[in-house]
């Protein structure tokens, strides 16, 4: 889409552009009077636009920590399920219910599978269960604490699954945002670029500067000089 520059380096390359344009100011403005003071500070604002632009990355780590911490959770979820399912088995002839139709394993497998709303219905399926089985699960030693403790993780849960929602709605939301911004510094780019080789075509050296090929070079090595030391100097004091 850029070329071949990585977005990082867009506004690197229009700074490049914009101290050549300064550089070779009385071409641009013989050609145009709207390349003027005005229209270089434009450029000069977009570049500091997407120099402080937040990358999509940034949201990319923290859903990553999230889902992490979801995991764990998930995990000692299962652990609780496995609790109960030991009372529920050795209550087995005191239910209304059957043990394998408690709807423990079935919780466990979309806990597996990672899919949480699925899991979320089945651990109520197993709460509204545990409240009708109360009493004979607790002759075999169940606590309502290990239930309260259920609650406590499957809320949390379904909290960080809201989150993770509201995270993916935002990078979309910021990754177009972030576009927008680097496409209006990309127009600039690709302006002030043809220009240049345009209005500096009687002088190939420095029509060459204008090209990103060039420009390319530069921006990868850092100690490359932009034309010779006596136009770098003319183009930082100019």
């Amino acid at each position: 889409m850029y070329n071949k520059f990585r977005l990082e380096e867009l506004p690197v390359v229009a700074d490049l552009l914009l101290q050549l344009m300064n550089r070779d100011r009385q071409y641009f403005a013989s050609f145009s009077s709207e390349f003027n003071d005005a229209y270089r500070a434009n450029v000069q604002t977009q570049i500091l636009r997407t120099q402080n632009l937040t990358p999509a990355q940034t949201i990319s780590a923290e859903k990553s920590k999230l889902t992490s911490v979801r995991y764990q959770v998930m995990g000692e979820i299962m652990y609780i399920l496995d609790r109960i399912d030991a009372y529920v088995r050795r209550a087995s002839g005191q239910l209304n219910v059957h043990a394998g139709d408690f709807g423990i394993r079935e919780a466990k497998q979309d806990l597996k599978r990672k899919n949480v709303e699925g899991s979320l219905m089945r651990i109520k399926e197993v709460e509204q269960n545990i409240l009708v089985n109360l009493p004979a699960l607790q002759i075999k030693g169940y606590k309502i604490e290990l239930g309260e403790e259920l609650q406590e993780l499957t809320k949390k849960m379904a909290e960080m699954n809201l989150l993770k929602t509201e995270m993916l709605s935002r990078r979309k939301q910021l990754v177009i945002q972030n576009h927008t911004q680097y496409q209006m510094l990309w127009n600039y780019i690709l302006e002030i670029a043809d220009i240049g080789k345009l209005v500096m075509r009687l002088d190939q050296d420095k029509a060459g500067e204008y090209k990103f090929c060039n420009l390319l070079k530069h921006i990868r090595k850092p100690e490359a000089v932009l034309g010779d030391s006596s136009k770098q100097e003319h183009v930082e004091n100019d």
